[in-house]
């Protein structure tokens, strides 16, 4: 390498100097504080608050300079930016490997809003019951076989779960097609790691290297995913539910249907976004029933009490979505500023990467009275401030899964309720960074009893 490539990587590698105009931040090396955000996102950003408050400023490699924010009133103003103002494709870029360049997740503009209207109506509230059968029939099933009086790991045993309810209400799929699909997810799942979210270790050397492995799996997925839209469009609707179904027969304004290529982006975006956050939500919330076993109890009583198994469950739903607030599964909401913006003090240039954290956000003390106690009650009688509770995004992108999410959720866990008591097995387990999500580092080890 020349000596001048090497000075030019080295640059690259420790990053720029900090930009006077930003926040205070950490002053140790990019690579070093990019280590910590992709490992220790949780601890990391704790340090940083205490010693900076709940703005401050980081620098990664090959990254613009980042400012984060978990303040109400700052959330406010970035959840208040005009899509002209802001870039979101470019702050979650790291996820079009899994989900495509067609994602709604990666969409801006004009363009995010049409892609939005058409997805909206599969999601909406009122269609939940209609996939209420389906997902109470695959958790039965599954439950059947977990593992009584000895450790299992809640994340693993609630991913079948999840996987199969969405495969199923997606897609529509079942027998060969199921076993089909969820082969070629969970293998695509299992090699989306850091060393595919980093785009310099995007290496392909076969399948002997981890962007190699992912590659294969992504192409095969693709294989089997535009296979189901083509047999879909061939044979129309005939009276299915599915969402895959829907969207084959959805139209823009200009009555033009979803290109084969932006279908399967979408679909696949809801598999895996959806699934892997479901998957990590309902892991904490099993640990956090293990853990508060008053909460528990109550959960359990007023399981008991349901005339039937759509019934409201207002305790089930506050304790859901208490565990959302302490241990939120999407760690950022993410702009890319087009022009310059102000927020508070600070006068932001263009290309700064704003991130809220959700994490910060969910526990600043500004926002909740002793914000590390697990307290269901905070979502009985009264709902939080705005901004200082979004576990699914806000604004235009929030979440357009989140009624779904919510549904879902509820039913899995009244079902592991009328079964089982939930007991703990160790000390509660940190945050890590699995894929998409944060997750409990040991999968959520619970003792299930049979009640």
């Amino acid at each position: 390498m020349a000596p001048l490539d090497r000075i030019a990587r080295s640059v690259r590698l420790f990053g720029p100097p900090r930009d006077p105009r930003l926040p205070p931040g950490p002053s140790l090396p990019s690579v070093a504080q990019g280590a910590m955000f992709v490992l220790q996102i949780v601890p990391f950003f704790e340090r940083c608050r205490a010693r900076w408050g709940s703005t401050f400023s980081l620098r990664l490699p090959a990254h613009p300079p980042i400012v984060v924010f978990s303040d109400e009133t700052a959330i406010r103003e970035i959840l208040a930016w005009r899509p002209e103002d802001f870039d979101v494709g470019t702050a979650y870029a790291w996820m079009e490997p899994f989900v495509g360049r067609g994602s709604l997740l990666l969409m801006d503009g004009e363009r995010h809003g049409r892609e939005r209207r058409l997805l909206m109506p599969p999601f909406h509230h009122a269609r939940m019951q209609a996939y209420g059968g389906a997902i109470r029939d695959i958790t039965r099933r599954a439950m059947e076989g977990w593992r009584i009086d000895r450790p299992i790991e809640i994340e693993h045993a609630a991913r079948i779960i999840t996987l199969d309810i969405i495969l199923e209400t997606v897609f529509g799929a079942s027998g060969t097609d199921l076993e089909e699909l969820r082969r070629a997810v969970l293998d695509l799942l299992s090699d989306f790691s850091v060393f595919n979210i980093i785009e310099a270790l995007r290496i392909d050397l076969g399948p002997l290297t981890p962007w190699g492995r992912f590659l294969a799996h992504r192409t095969a997925l693709g294989r089997v995913v535009y296979r189901l839209i083509r047999e879909r469009r061939t044979a129309g609707r005939r009276d299915r539910d599915d969402v895959l179904a829907m969207l084959v027969e959805a139209r823009y304004e200009d009555d033009t249907p979803m290109a084969d290529e932006a279908l399967r982006d979408e679909l696949i975006t809801l598999v895996g976004a959806g699934h892997e956050t479901s998957t990590s939500a309902l892991a904490w919330v099993f640990q956090c029933l293990a853990h508060h076993p008053d909460a528990q109890q109550r959960a359990h009583e007023e399981v008991a009490r349901a005339k039937d198994a759509d019934a409201e469950l207002p305790w089930v739903d506050a304790v859901i979505k208490e565990t959302m607030r302490r241990h939120p599964v999407f760690p950022l909401l993410g702009r890319m500023l087009k022009r310059p913006q102000t927020i508070g003090d600070w006068h932001l240039p263009t290309g700064t990467l704003v991130y809220v954290s959700l994490d910060l956000t969910h526990r600043n003390p500004a926002h909740w009275d002793d914000p590390d106690r697990f307290d269901p009650e905070r979502f009985l009688d009264a709902r939080p401030r705005p901004f200082t509770y979004i576990p699914f995004g806000g604004g235009t992108r929030r979440c357009i899964g989140m009624s779904y999410a919510l549904y879902e959720m509820r039913l899995i866990v009244a079902e592991a309720l009328r079964r089982f008591r939930i007991e703990r097995v160790g000390p509660a387990e940190p945050a890590m960074s699995r894929g998409f999500t944060l997750a409990p580092s040991r999968g959520a080890r619970v003792r299930l009893v049979r009640r």
